[in-house]
């Protein structure tokens, strides 16, 4: 009509959402290798996987090595280890419901609305940011390293009674980072970034003493006593940074105002525990089990339980 928009047939149609979803893609591979003797036995294994989600501003990748090893040095010892170590990557994105998140901007914003303006730049409606620019300018990445390693020795004492101790460790690294710059509404009005570091670490020894045994044909009994030592930390460091020179700068430190904060915290756990197991002709059995740990997080006149 003249003077108007024209009828809904003339009208050009934006299909956002199908800029910002896609069909995703997933990649795994594995590889182990695994053999040994009478006195040792091996495990080594690699595994890669790339998992797309069906938003185009979020990716994960995982990259895993294992190694496991058990050696009879004699009738009477063994010792063994088993570690892992991963690194994960992921591409991240707000999707959540928030005006900022590529999600909201898809869907709420009018198909008929141009996505870019007539000098070739991002066309921004109401309170939403173009998908378009949330796509290109998408910086969120976050890097996790994890180590579980575990070695023991174990002891056979008598024919029945053996003695084992442990030690493992869990070491976790987790770094996140993102930019947005002044195409975003999150980086208005001179580009804002974030960096933070947690880092969580965690010792365990453990000692475990154990007895079994059979009389007759129809009587069982086992006996253990141990005890278990555990150390955590805890830390996070986070810089929050504004005011970049431009889009092309984004080191924090190159920002005009940078702030930053850190935490932390570290507790112990110590346990004794105990237990005894009596069946008779494999119906009928018998358990009884005492323990007892102390946490630093309550105060040393109540850390028992």
């Amino acid at each position: 009509a003249d003077g108007g928009l024209g009828t809904p047939d003339e009208q050009d149609t934006y299909d956002r959402q199908s800029l910002v979803f896609r069909t995703a893609a997933i990649q795994s591979y594995n590889l182990s290798v695994s053999g040994g003797d009478d006195r040792t036995n091996f495990f080594i294994s690699g595994e890669y996987l790339s998992q797309e989600a069906i938003v185009k501003t979020q990716d994960f990748d995982r990259l895993a090595f294992r190694v496991n090893l058990d050696h009879k040095i004699n009738k009477r010892f063994s010792i063994g280890t088993s570690n892992s170590i991963s690194r994960t990557e992921r591409s991240l994105s707000r999707t959540a419901n928030s005006p900022k998140g590529i999600l909201q901007a898809s869907v709420h914003t009018a198909t008929l609305l141009p996505l870019y303006k007539e000098d070739g730049s991002y066309a921004k409606y109401g309170i939403f940011d173009n998908v378009d620019a949330l796509i290109n300018n998408s910086n969120h990445k976050a890097i996790g390293l994890r180590s579980i390693n575990n070695v023991y020795a174990k002891w056979n004492i008598l024919e029945n009674l053996t003695f084992k101790s442990s030690l493992s460790t869990d070491l976790s690294n987790y770094h996140e980072k993102r930019y947005f710059n002044t195409e975003l509404a999150d980086g208005q009005p001179e580009g804002n970034a974030t960096d933070a570091t947690t880092k969580d670490q965690t010792f365990t020894a453990e000692q475990l003493l154990n007895y079994i045994t059979t009389i007759g044909k129809k009587h069982f009994l086992s006996v253990f006593l141990g005890n278990s030592l555990q150390k955590t930390q805890w830390e996070r460091e986070s810089i929050e940074a504004s005011g970049f020179p431009s889009d092309q700068f984004e080191r924090l430190s190159s920002a005009a105002v940078t702030s930053a904060t850190t935490d932390g915290s570290s507790n112990g756990l110590i346990s004794y525990f105990g237990g005894a197991n009596y069946s008779y002709d494999n119906k009928y059995s018998i358990d009884a089990n005492l323990r007892a740990d102390a946490s630093s997080r309550f105060v040393e006149s109540n850390r028992w339980g």
